[in-house]
């Protein structure tokens, strides 16, 4: 009698190994594309709508008509001492961001005034009719020096 070997054949043991093991390589290049994509704000619309503009500009005009004083007075000389700080520190983003936000921080009846001024005019965007108008009650030295750093520097 002779004894038959009895041998187990795994013919797909090749291809499960291969299989695991390219899981194991790929894992952490899917887990940091899951986490980038997570991070990275995948799935939320690249460009704001109409209403998330309207709204954020909602917020941002009520933040300013809370930090500015009450008395309007106070806003004016407070107002104006923001754009001369600005101006000495030659930051024309800030000098820019206070200019167009005048009406607010200036209360109703400085502030209407300037709303009103940038509607008469018909030329230029909307923000360059408010700062502007923003300019003319400002004192003509300071208006002067604004429109002065504001320009190119190869302009004359």
């Amino acid at each position: 009698m002779s004894r038959r070997r009895k041998t187990t054949q795994y013919h797909s043991g090749w291809m499960l190994s291969v299989v695991f093991n390219s899981l194991l390589i790929l894992m952490p290049v899917i887990a940091a594309r899951t986490i980038t994509a997570a991070y990275a704000g995948a799935g939320f619309a690249e460009t704001p709508n109409v209403e998330a503009v309207l709204n954020t500009r909602r917020r941002i005009e009520a933040a300013f008509v809370d930090m500015a004083p009450r008395n309007a007075d106070e806003q004016f000389r407070q107002w104006n001492e923001r754009i001369t700080d600005a101006l000495a520190a030659r930051d024309t983003s800030t000098l820019r961001g206070l200019l167009l936000a005048a009406p607010q921080l200036l209360g109703k009846e400085r502030g209407g005034q300037i709303e009103l001024r940038a509607s008469a005019e018909a030329q230029g965007t909307r923000d360059e009719r408010l700062i502007r108008a923003a300019l003319t009650i400002l004192p003509m030295e300071l208006a002067a020096d604004i429109a002065a750093a504001a320009k190119p520097a190869g302009e004359v």
